[in-house]
């Protein structure tokens, strides 16, 4: 008997053993992100780590049900190590927990891009899109861009999915850290990150310029030429790179047409890389590997201008493969050219060597087999600059040459001023557009229940303040489920559209209207009497009735509303804002149960 009780404890050790998850699987994993030390630091906070994840599509809500039952796997994740292919898609969540103080604050999240598209949301809410998410591959679009998601949490656990799909793309999947900070920590951030990429172009594009001028006057013209227009290459493909400026300054670019120009300038960057190396070379290299590369370069070109990306990524990088033994023989050719005296072979070592290795690591970082930085780029800049080095310290015996060469450099300068002041311009104008965007409904487009909040608190102070009146309508579309049921959610949320577009053209200009929650829609109407807000509810109430709008399922045969209303005025008054909400709340529940298609005041 005693053996019995022995061997009864051992299995169920055993099974807690094996599986551990079972002794709190009812409890939720979160993540605590100290942000008061990011912040503190003026930092944000990544959200690496591990997430729950399915494969397929699901909702939030899906994913929050079967949170504890699901798979655990380590962000950032490609779709080649989870699933062994790269055409999948699937869906990533996890709780995180912020301090209290930062609850009812606006937050946001930085999307560096991904090599595919996404859905993020917090909560049910989705606060940052890009592309077309599907499981079905043959209506996913991709749309390889940043982005930044603002939201305002209300508790201090916050419910995070990440909707991913990919269409054979390389490196599809959540390859990228989401980071996580106040809206003013994320939008500054990124604003000086795109600021020194647009400084570093700036001063790319014009070095690039400036040699190809000076070219005409110097002994290695064709050096300099060759120089100049890697230098513009090199300076445009950055536009298009890493943190994608094309999408600031052209919101409506075509991203099939930009992926094409990124890597077709990354074929025509190193086209004219390797022509210089083989100019500066003292003819030790060897035409034939010269021809032969320059030729793979110009037909992977054409690959990337008249195919598909899919097609065309895996052609560029299983011809890119040849770089790493060129790469190799320009190092031993520079070499060999120094020791012969070469003096422009000796000035472009560090530089040409430091682009290869950089240039080396963004392809393995393109595999997914590394995980660093982009450095081409930096080390391109760094390239320009040990250039540039050279090229003073032989003007500086040219005395007549270097004030020729300081006045244009001031010119050039002035010019950089004014596109930096230009970009920074529209990098502000961008972010107020954004800030906008977070206080709009995304279905209707009209305002969100944050922004009723904050504004009827604002509002209401104000009429306490000045003893005005105020007015607040509160609408909601009758027997809206059974049109949901009847006709389909995406037909119920076209009708949401509509019918918040004609109520705009209702309301007055001084009022705001503000989609309060599911079918219903608040409007204010400042210094507006109880009489005035009346007869306008009546005017809605009569427009949208007149729209004859079909409606199967309910009593009238189309569409009506019902809308109740409350004021605060001399004399009715209310203590605070939630108590006229509540009242306005109250009339419409009347109304709604006593025959619908009524204003109650």
């Amino acid at each position: 008997m005693n053996y019995r009780w022995l061997y009864a404890i051992f299995l169920i050790c055993f099974i807690f053993l094996i599986n551990p998850s079972s002794a709190s699987s009812s409890e939720k994993e979160v993540h605590d992100l100290n942000l008061n030390t990011y912040l503190a630091q003026q930092n944000k906070a990544s959200l690496e780590g591990d997430w729950r994840y399915i494969e397929g599509i699901r909702t939030p809500n899906e994913m929050e049900q079967a949170y504890m039952v699901l798979p655990t796997t380590k962000i950032p994740i490609e779709f080649s190590r989870l699933f062994n292919r790269d055409d999948a898609s699937a869906t990533f969540s996890t709780y995180i927990k912020i301090p209290s103080h930062f609850v009812g604050q606006l937050m946001a999240i930085d999307i560096p891009y991904e090599y595919s598209a996404y859905r993020l949301f917090i909560g049910n809410q989705e606060i940052a899109k890009k592309g077309k998410v599907a499981t079905d591959l043959r209506y996913h679009e991709s749309q390889i861009v940043p982005a930044i998601g603002y939201f305002t949490p209300q508790s201090t656990t916050i419910f995070v999915t990440m909707q991913v799909s990919n269409d054979g793309l390389i490196r599809g999947g959540f390859v990228e850290n989401l980071s996580l900070g106040t809206a003013k920590v994320i939008s500054t951030g990124i604003t000086t990150k795109v600021f020194i990429h647009t400084l570093l172009i700036g001063c790319i594009l014009i070095v690039g310029i400036f040699m190809i001028f000076i070219g005409a006057y110097r002994v290695y013209t064709r050096s300099l030429y060759i120089f100049g227009v890697f230098c513009i290459s090199i300076a445009l493909r950055a536009l298009f790179g890493v943190p994608f400026i094309y999408a600031i300054l052209w919101p409506n670019f075509d991203w099939l047409w930009a992926i094409k120009a990124e890597y077709a300038l990354t074929c025509l960057s190193t086209f004219f890389f390797v022509w210089l190396v083989y100019n500066i070379s003292n003819k030790l290299f060897n035409p034939l590997i010269f021809y032969m590369t320059q030729s793979i370069v110009v037909i992977v070109l054409i690959c990337v201008l008249f195919l598909s990306p899919v097609i065309f990524q895996k052609t560029f990088f299983y011809a890119f493969l040849i770089a790493i033994p060129l790469f190799a023989y320009m190092g031993w050719i520079l070499i060999q050219s120094t020791r012969m005296k070469n003096d422009l072979a000796m000035n472009n070592l560090i530089g040409i060597v430091l682009v290869c290795l950089a240039v080396l690591i963004d392809f393995f970082n393109g595999l997914g087999v590394l995980h660093l930085p982009p450095l081409s780029f930096a080390a391109t800049a760094f390239y320009v600059i040990i250039q540039m080095f050279f090229l003073s310290k032989q003007f500086s015996v040219e005395v007549t040459g270097r004030l020729q060469l300081n006045e244009q450099l001031q010119q050039l300068n002035h010019l950089l001023d004014e596109k930096i002041y230009e970009r920074t311009k529209e990098l502000e104008e961008a972010n107020e557009r954004l800030r906008e965007l977070a206080n709009r409904d995304g279905l209707t487009q009209v305002y969100n229940r944050h922004y009723f909040n904050e504004y009827m608190k604002k509002t209401f102070a104000e009429v306490i303040k000045e003893h005005a009146s105020l007015s607040m309508l509160i609408l909601d579309v009758d027997d809206f489920k059974k049109y949901n049921d009847f006709y389909g959610h995406i037909e119920g949320d076209q009708l949401l559209q509509y019918l918040a577009s004609e109520m705009s053209k209702v309301v007055p200009k001084e009022g705001v209207l503000a989609r309060y929650g599911g079918e219903e829609f608040a409007i204010v109407l400042p210094n507006c009497s109880n009489e005035q807000a009346t007869a306008i509810a009546e005017k809605i109430k009569w427009h949208i009735q007149h729209q004859n709008l079909q409606h199967a399922a309910s009593d009238y045969g189309f569409i009506t509303v019902s809308i109740g209303v409350a004021t605060h005025e001399c004399k009715t008054q209310y203590a605070t804002v939630n108590e006229l909400i509540n009242a306005a709340d109250q009339n419409l529940y009347i109304g709604k149960n006593t025959g619908k298609n009524k204003v109650v005041y």
